[in-house]
């Protein structure tokens, strides 16, 4: 009774109200889900942040180490999915224990989680761990009020197979999306993909439990994603919206989502009427998005990244005041992670972002 009460009351709440925000960054050290050219980085003994592949340049010098490629393939797929599987187990444990928690306790619960994994982080032959998860979430009772979004890293797509464009179908793409996919000019395609539900989407509505799936396209390739002198970016790919909608207890809360590349050399804007929070997903040094997080978190954007572990440096940026020291955002932390694996939780007042004096 306490529970449904507690929903209840969460449902009344009204549109002017704030947004609690949870931010789950998820930095995890990766063989990129690559395949540009003919190298495979997640077939290779082991990745430097040298974009060095050993097996990659026997193989262009004619050496026959097929085999070895596929034994590392089939040996970091095994690996990383159960760290994928325990990742996301940990997560989900702690999202309905908070929440069952606030509920229990009384109090205001998170109106909106967002879990984020850097790029190409996520091999596509995982998705369906992520959806899974998603599902179950979207099943637990005392999620019922509440909105999530998991941002599935990043991969690339071949999509002269048929088999790839069908994976997408299974997951719960729209034709357009998938045939938005297949339509992309540039020399590597890469795919983010998006599991999502909010207040607008019942258990009822798909086969999926009301999951919903959008697919976003790279619009910019890096240095190390070009194979020959095409184009970097695609003109056609340019007006793509890189926004996403969910609401939360009548609030319309707008995400932009920017793969590494697009956030330095595309023009973002900060108008609020465009979005609320950005989310900058890397394979990268941080040391190029500085400006533009700098320049987010100015102009009151609640700004995710999340990089690879290779890099470090992800973390939740927002206005900062100047009342007095932070624990987290002052040295030595920085507000952001060192390299290697890591976990950040954070939970903001969405439309109270302290002022920066």
């Amino acid at each position: 009774m306490q529970s449904s009460s507690k929903n209840e009351e969460s449902r009344k709440r009204s549109a002017t109200d704030d947004v609690w925000v949870r931010a789950v960054v998820v930095q995890t050290q990766n063989h990129q889900a690559a395949q540009i050219g003919a190298a495979k980085f997640f077939a290779e003994p082991f990745i430097t942040n040298s974009y060095e592949l050993p097996l990659a340049r026997l193989k262009a010098v004619g050496l026959p180490v097929e085999q070895m490629q596929k034994r590392c393939e089939e040996a970091y797929t095994s690996w990383s999915s159960r760290r994928l599987r325990s990742v996301l187990n940990a997560i989900g444990d702690q999202v309905v224990a908070d929440h069952q928690a606030s509920i229990n306790e009384k109090k205001d619960t998170c109106d909106l989680t967002l879990i984020v994994f850097p790029e190409y982080s996520i091999l596509q032959s995982q998705l369906p761990l992520v959806q899974e998860f998603t599902i179950r979430l979207r099943q637990s009772r005392f999620l019922d009020d509440h909105a999530l979004v998991v941002v599935a890293g990043s991969h690339t797509v071949k999509t002269e197979s048929s088999d790839n464009l069908d994976f997408y179908r299974s997951l719960g793409a729209s034709k357009e999306e998938i045939e938005g996919v297949s339509a992309v000019q540039l020399q590597t395609k890469s795919v983010s993909v998006i599991f999502s539900f909010d207040e607008n989407t019942a258990t009822s509505q798909s086969e999926n439990q009301g999951v919903t799936t959008k697919l976003l396209t790279k619009r910019v390739l890096s240095p190390f994603e070009l194979t020959n002198t095409q184009d970097h970016v695609d003109q056609k790919l340019e007006d793509r919206s890189s926004i996403l909608q969910v609401s939360t207890h009548g609030r319309d809360v707008r995400l932009n989502l920017l793969i590494c590349a697009e956030a330095i050399q595309m023009r973002v804007e900060v108008d609020s009427s465009q979005f609320n929070i950005a989310i900058v997903i890397a394979y990268s040094r941080k040391e190029p998005f500085e400006s533009i997080l700098t320049q987010l978190k100015n102009n009151r954007r609640l700004t995710i990244f999340v990089n690879d572990g290779i890099y470090g440096g992800s973390g939740v940026f927002i206005p900062q005041g100047r009342r007095g020291e932070s624990w987290w955002f002052d040295s030595p932390h920085e507000g952001q992670l060192p390299t290697g694996d890591g976990v950040l939780v954070a939970e903001f007042s969405l439309f109270n972002l302290a002022e920066v004096f």
